[in-house]
């Protein structure tokens, strides 16, 4: 999910809304690429914690440089009142359409799952659904 957590498949198929069986045969595909690390849990013998290895964050990384150095030229072009007023609208609707959304699960259309303080989407949502998975598995530990 992200580059700070270590989590369970089962977490993993619930907070991506797919099956723990789709999420096991796609993990088991980032390990054999070296992608991801499975762990024995601590608190609980019989869980598996998937977490990035550093193969993996680097292609995060990777991918974060590669997305900023395609975006930057784009919003150049903008003033910065243009951008807050731009970015004031996505989140509007964002928040709109998980107002109309039957369920409150899922990922953050806002932040990708990013923990950020004072998220108007985690205010819709009673609080952020990765904040509250990520202290789940904290928890556990």
């Amino acid at each position: 999910m992200t580059l700070n957590g270590r989590h369970q498949a089962g977490e993993l198929a619930e907070f991506l809304g797919v099956s723990a069986p789709a999420v096991t045969k796609n993990v088991d595909k980032l390990e054999r690429f070296g992608l991801v690390v499975r762990t024995p849990s601590e608190g609980d013998r019989r869980a598996t914690l998937l977490s990035p290895s550093q193969k993996g964050r680097r292609l995060v990384e990777h991918y974060e440089e590669l997305k900023a150095a395609r975006l930057t030229p784009a919003l150049e072009q903008f003033s910065n009142e243009e951008l807050e007023q731009f970015g004031a609208m996505l989140e509007r609707v964002a928040v709109a359409l998980l107002k109309e959304e039957a369920t409150p699960r899922g990922f953050c259309m806002r932040c990708a799952a990013y923990i950020e303080t004072g998220c108007p989407v985690g205010h819709v949502r009673g609080g952020c659904p990765y904040d509250r998975l990520n202290h789940t598995v904290t928890d556990t530990r």
